[in-house]
């Protein structure tokens, strides 16, 4: 990459590839949070059954797009 141009020297090209490991690094700690959330949510009982969760999705949706005159 640094011979094509891309990047100045070989410092430029670990630097940023770093950056990208450590972006991926950040994403998976988030859904690693998010899952321990829902996980914790669920044991407590407190999500929505799922045939639930669509049919008010599906209701939303529905008065949004009418309103919108689709």
């Amino acid at each position: 990459m640094v011979q094509s141009g891309r990047y100045n020297n070989t410092s430029e090209w670990v630097r940023e590839g770093l950056r990208i490991i450590e972006a991926r690094e950040r994403r998976i700690a988030e859904l690693d949070r998010a899952l321990h959330t829902g996980l914790s949510e669920e044991a407590a009982g407190a999500l929505i059954p799922h045939d639930t969760l669509l049919r008010e999705l599906k209701q939303r949706y529905t008065r949004m797009a009418a309103e919108r005159g689709e």
